[in-house]
């Protein structure tokens, strides 16, 4: 466990977020938050019983004000994201042509004559080899971002792969981007007390993708379960995951539900 400022599953995900400090002449500062997406190797540790990998198909990052903070949002200022992190594709193709004189001039050259006409032919056709290559790139997005609001009005991103199957990488550069805009509306700013800025991220159970399950040789539990088929070794990861995420103090995930919420880190941001 990190400490009362951030509870994360650190394995699959990290993420940090910070804002300007506000002072009696800059009421308005500017959100940012680090997100990074791992494959997480899981159930390396003495005793686990089994080991797996876990990576994410979906995500979703939420920014939650309370109520009771005096600190609003500039609505024109949100990153709505038409564009996330990119990559390079590049496409190369060749193509060959030649060509060349195909007849001996004169009839009935001596050798002198012939073989003058064949070094002609042989340097017509060398001239006329030529290979072109093209070579085109494109920019693709890594992970794709879109922006919406939820029931509560809080702003909320959602992360979805556009090269892979899964989440990896940062979908977006941290300190260039900001989320949005924070206005104070408190009469009097108190250095000791932060307003309260919370990042949740979250997935759903159908997000969660669990590969490589194997069970460990040599435990009792491994031997009865191997006998059991894959649909038990899914279970024996999903019980692992559910009590990794409780060690951390985030809220028991429900595994047996596909659409269940799973939070996988609960945070506040820390004035920079």
């Amino acid at each position: 466990m990190v400490g009362n400022r951030i509870r994360i599953f650190s394995e699959l995900v990290s993420i940090d977020a910070w804002y300007p400090q506000f002072t009696s002449s800059r009421s308005r500062v500017s959100l940012h938050a680090d997100v990074t997406f791992h494959t997480a190797r899981l159930g390396g540790e003495p005793g686990s019983p089994v080991t797996f990998t876990l990576d994410l198909k979906r995500a979703e990052l939420r920014v939650i004000i309370p109520e009771t903070e005096h600190i609003a949002i500039d609505r024109s200022s949100v990153a709505r994201f038409d564009d996330g992190a990119t990559a390079i594709r590049k496409t190369r193709s060749k193509s060959r042509t030649s060509g060349g004189i195909g007849s001996v001039f004169g009839l009935g050259a001596t050798s002198k004559g012939a073989s003058a006409a064949l070094k002609l032919q042989a340097r017509a056709s060398k001239d006329y080899n030529r290979t072109e290559e093209v070579v085109t790139t494109e920019k693709l997005k890594k992970i794709i971002v879109s922006h919406s609001v939820d029931a509560e009005r809080n702003n909320r991103w959602h992360f979805s792969p556009a090269l892979t199957s899964t989440l990896n990488g940062k979908p977006w550069a941290s300190r260039d981007q900001k989320l949005m805009k924070l206005v104070d509306k408190r009469q009097t700013i108190d250095p000791r007390f932060e307003p309260v800025v919370r990042l949740e991220l979250s997935c759903l159970r159908e997000d969660l993708d669990v590969d490589a399950i194997e069970l460990v040789d040599g435990a009792t539990f491994a031997a009865a379960m191997a006998k059991l088929g894959g649909d038990r070794r899914l279970r024996a990861a999903e019980a692992f995951i559910r009590n990794r995420i409780q060690e951390e103090g985030l809220p028991t995930p429900r595994m047996e539900n596909d659409h269940a919420q799973i939070i996988l880190a609960d945070l506040m941001a820390v004035q920079d």
